[in-house]
């Protein structure tokens, strides 16, 4: 998948932030968070209310490389 955005890794939040937010969830109790930046918070949230079908079609064409077979 390297040559798909998803084996871009320069879109990703930093992992010394992110790790950061784990622990400090983890120290205040918290069950679940959601780490990284804001547009990322936001992309969860938004990702909650999407139906399922929507996410895999959305996956299943950013993890397709370029020049591959589409089925539209």
């Amino acid at each position: 998948m390297g040559d798909t955005p998803y084996g871009d890794n320069s879109w990703k939040n930093d992992r010394v932030l992110v790790a950061r937010q784990g622990i400090d969830a983890l120290f205040a109790g918290d069950d679940q968070v959601v780490g990284g930046d804001e547009a990322t918070r936001q992309q969860a949230a938004d990702n909650r209310a999407t139906p399922e079908t929507v996410k895999a079609a959305r996956h299943a064409e950013g993890a397709r490389p370029p020049g591959a077979f589409s089925r539209g």
